[in-house]
């Protein structure tokens, strides 16, 4: 299990010189202790749709005390389907199950003495919570399923949970973009074949069809896994309502130029509206600092 406790991000910043004697000299310097996590989320049911069955979640966990900085995130979107009622008790059940097993796992346990339990790593809690959410899908809504894409960074390690076709890209400071995650639809993997083109697949007519979600065939089968956080960037976890009709390119100028997480959340939604709204749209961007080795 990852340690949340770490030497905080600080910034070192000059003092000016007071008249009075008890002020510190324009040589000393002070410390200032900050978040390495920051985030916006904004959500549509889009122009074409009357109701929404997408979800987001987003838990920011910080505590600090002697220049120690405990900070964690927990970012999920989810797109439910099985129709109106089905697919929002879905993609609800999803983020609200994976919130409460992790925090549970991996919150909780910072406030107490070490255990066993504390002991867990972030990719077995994942899984975990994976499992957890799709059992209780079958008991609220038999009939229903969503995608779920879910995000845990602690320190500088981030843990990734996904299936389906929402999505999880990194974008760097520099404009670099890698998607994390891959889709768990017929047209991916058609395309992984050679069968169709990226571009076909775009206009394809299964292109909504998945072979894997929540809620659906037993056993779960899910991608879970770790990596390092890169050291600095953004997080980005989206549903197809805006991946599927604002090209990527258009994606990253957006969050680039922005002057503001929520108003880059703000514009993305508005763009994928722009192009007709076909679908319900969903964005959690996180803006991060990874903590340095020497800390």
């Amino acid at each position: 299990m990852k340690n949340l406790f770490q030497r905080s991000q600080k910034k070192n910043i000059p003092t000016t010189a007071q008249s009075s004697q008890n002020m510190p000299s324009p040589q000393s310097q002070a410390s200032i202790v900050q978040p390495r996590l920051h985030s916006a989320f904004a959500q549509s049911s889009g122009i074409q749709r009357d109701y929404n069955e997408d979800a987001v979640l987003a838990i920011e966990f910080f505590v600090t005390y002697q220049d120690i900085l405990r900070n964690a995130g927990i970012y999920a979107v989810a797109d439910g389907m099985g129709g109106h009622l089905h697919g929002e008790i879905a993609s609800k059940v999803a983020v609200m199950s994976v919130a409460s097993l992790v925090v549970e796992r991996l919150l909780l346990p910072q406030f107490k003495p070490p255990t066993a339990q504390t002991q867990n790593s972030l990719i077995s809690i994942l899984k975990e919570a994976i499992s957890s959410a799709h059992q209780e899908i079958h008991q609220k809504a038999s009939g229903g399923g969503t995608t779920l894409t879910c995000c845990l960074i602690v320190s500088n390690t981030l843990t990734i949970a996904h299936i389906g076709d929402t999505r999880a890209y990194y974008i760097g400071t520099n404009g670099d973009v890698k998607l994390y995650t891959r889709d768990h639809s017929l047209v991916k993997r058609l395309v992984e074949l050679g069968q169709i083109s990226e571009q076909e697949a775009q206009n394809h007519p299964q292109r909504n069809v998945l072979y894997r979600a929540l809620g659906q065939t037993d056993p779960v089968e899910a991608d879970v896994f770790s990596l390092p956080l890169p050291p600095s960037g953004y997080l980005l976890l989206c549903s197809d309502g805006l991946w599927g009709v604002v090209p990527e390119s258009q994606i990253v100028q957006t969050i680039r130029q922005s002057s503001d997480l929520q108003e880059a959340c703000y514009q993305l939604i508005q763009l994928a509206n722009e192009t007709g709204g076909p679908d319900n749209i969903s964005v959690i961007l996180v803006k991060f600092q990874s903590t340095s080795s020497s800390e």
